[in-house]
């Protein structure tokens, strides 16, 4: 038997390596797109349209903590583990995912109204 045939919670070591790489891939690769959004963005504010504006303001609430979660249930897919784990990574997941959603959409109403307001009254400014 290899190392990488040893197995742990029934899982050969390869599988829990291919699912840990597959994570840290993830969460590296956004956090390099949110790291290239905001440079992309940086002069948002000076331009007409507010979609740039809209993408700043969503890609600035997004946290990569609360994105660990689904990403490990995504990852551990393919590992058998434990009933008892797999319901709390699918509990885990699903919380983080819509508290995300939830800064996303508190984001979007804040980004409105502040768009509102100003189109409203000329005189408010943020």
């Amino acid at each position: 038997m290899t190392i990488n045939e040893t197995p742990i919670w029934g899982n050969p070591l390869h599988f829990w390596t291919a699912s840990f790489g597959q994570a840290a891939l993830f969460l590296l690769g956004f956090y390099l797109l949110k790291l290239i959004v905001k440079r992309r963005f940086a002069n948002a504010a000076e331009t007409e349209s507010r979609v740039d504006d809209f993408i700043l303001h969503a890609v600035s609430k997004t946290k990569v903590w609360l994105l660990v979660f689904p990403v490990i249930y995504l990852a551990t897919r393919i590992l058998q583990l434990p009933p008892a784990v797999d319901k709390a990574l699918i509990n885990l997941t699903v919380v983080a995912s819509f508290v995300q959603l939830g800064f996303w959409v508190s984001r979007l109403a804040q980004f409105w109204h502040s768009g509102y307001r100003q189109h409203d009254d000329p005189s408010v400014s943020t």
